[in-house]
Order: structure tokens, then C-alpha cells, then sequence
């Protein structure tokens, strides 16, 4: 009696070696990758305007040592780096296999300086006529960069805003008036009007510059800015000297100097 063959019949060697060929390859690179060979062992730092920590401390709290070059997530080594010390603005990581890593950490640059005056006490049509720096006694001072970030105490050479009967603290977003403030002071400068120092009091920004110009900052700043530079465009055609350009209204008051 003839015996039955079993049905599954043994693959040939000629598929099998394709597949092995893949595979060894993938299991030599499994045990390479999980060696210490491409651990990184060396971090290298390259700092830039870097005021709240130190070279040490960022390396510390990047937790990248000793973790394997190729599975480190810049992007959340970045961020967390970003939340841990709020006066870094961007990490820049450079790999150099097989164990080496290069940062550039940038820190922010500031574009105001705040200054808070929390016991001011005044009203707004007051500081809107005579506008001079105030005498109450002042608060800390802070810096402030382009993205509306309160990074650090401190001084610099830049446009001074006065908080007038309000503090202020080192936090990643201060708050919107801060940052239309910001936007305000680059137009300044853009337009050619004086932006080294500007009051915010209630809800009113107000500028110690020639013309005086007084914007309300809960309304919306385009209308506001397409005024502004309207009224400016006429007075240089008429030839006519401001003294001063309230925005706070739909229709904006105007102040022209006596004619010499």
C-alpha cells in the first residue's frame, strides 16, 4: 500500500535565500542600533543671548544622553527645552554619528523694555495732556521680545513701554494688548514716528512722540493704522505740522501746531 505524501510541500531554496538576504541584514542593524556604539555620549553647545541658564543646566534637562543618536526627537527635546527656560527662542540639533551632538540654542532679543507702575494713579485724559515719565515709584523691569514673550527682568536699549497701575511677570504671553502694542511700535518706526516710549493705561495706548498719537487697543488696529497713516499722508501734502492724533474715536481727533 503506497503512503500519502503530506500537502505542504518544503519551499525551495531558491526563495528562500531572497528572503534571508533581507532579513539578516535587519537583524544585524536591530543589534547595532541597540548597542552602545551609537549612544550619544558627547553634547556640545553653542549659546546665543542666553540669560536664564547655563550650558550645564540646558545639557541636564535635554535628558539626550546616553540615548541612542538616532531615535532623539528634536522637535519635543526642543519644545520642552523652550518650557523649561523661557529665555530660548530655538534649538538648532546637529548629528555626528556615531555618538556626538551639536545645539544651537538661540535666546530671545529684546525689542521693549516694560515698565510697571502699579500704583499709578491718574486719568487717562490726564496722562493724554501731559505726557512725561511718571513719578510714581516703579516696579521691576522687563524684557520683552518680538513674539509678545516676557522672557526676563532686566535693561536694554529699546523702546520703553509703561505699564501705568498694572504688573507684569515673566511668562511666555503677557497679554494681546502687549502684543499690538509691539505691532504699533514696528509701524512706528516704519512710518517714521518716534517709538522710545509709549504709556498703556486702561485700555488706551498713548505715545510721548511728535505727533503725539493716543490708539485704542480693543478695537480693531487696522481701521485704527489705516487712519493714522491717511492722516499722515494729508498733513505731509497740506504741508501742515501735528501736534496730535487721537484714534480713539470712529472719527479721530486732530491737533495741528500754530503756524510759525
Amino acid at each position: 500500500m503506497r503512503r500519502l505524501r503530506s500537502g505542504v510541500k518544503n519551499p525551495p531554496l531558491g526563495k528562500l535565500i531572497p528572503l534571508i538576504a533581507v532579513l539578516i541584514p535587519i537583524f544585524i542593524g536591530a543589534i547595532f542600533l541597540k548597542s552602545s556604539f551609537f549612544k550619544i555620549h558627547l553634547i556640545n553647545l553653542n549659546l546665543s543671548q542666553i540669560n536664564c541658564t547655563d550650558e550645564q543646566n540646558i545639557k541636564d534637562k535635554s535628558n539626550i544622553l546616553n540615548k541612542n543618536i538616532f531615535f532623539v526627537d528634536e522637535k519635543n527635546t526642543k519644545l520642552d527645552l523652550k518650557n523649561k527656560f523661557i529665555c530660548i527662542k530655538d534649538i538648532q540639533f546637529t548629528k555626528s554619528l556615531p555618538d556626538k551632538i551639536l545645539m544651537n540654542v538661540k535666546g530671545r532679543i529684546p525689542v521693549a523694555e516694560l515698565i510697571s507702575i502699579p500704583n499709578f494713579e491718574s486719568s487717562t485724559s490726564a496722562v493724554i495732556e501731559n505726557i512725561a515719565t511718571p513719578s510714581a515709584s516703579l516696579d521691576e523691569t522687563y524684557l520683552a521680545d518680538d513674539d509678545g514673550v516676557v522672557f526676563a527682568k532686566g535693561f536694554a536699549d529699546v523702546s520703553k513701554i509703561y505699564f501705568l497701575g498694572k504688573t507684569i511677570s515673566i511668562k511666555e504671553k503677557q497679554d494681546e494688548y502687549l502684543n499690538k502694542t509691539l505691532f504699533i511700535l514696528k509701524l512706528f518706526k516704519e512710518l517714521g514716528i518716534d517709538n522710545s516710549k509709549v504709556y498703556i493705561i486702561d485700555n488706551f495706548l498713548i505715545t510721548n512722540s511728535h505727533p503725539k498719537v493716543a490708539f485704542l487697543l480693543n478695537k480693531e488696529r487696522e481701521e485704527q493704522i489705516a487712519s493714522l497713516q491717511l492722516i499722515l499722508q494729508k498733513a505731509k501734502i497740506d504741508n501742515k505740522e501735528l501736534e496730535f492724533i487721537d484714534l480713539r474715536f470712529d472719527k479721530p481727533i486732530i491737533k495741528y501746531a500754530p503756524k510759525k
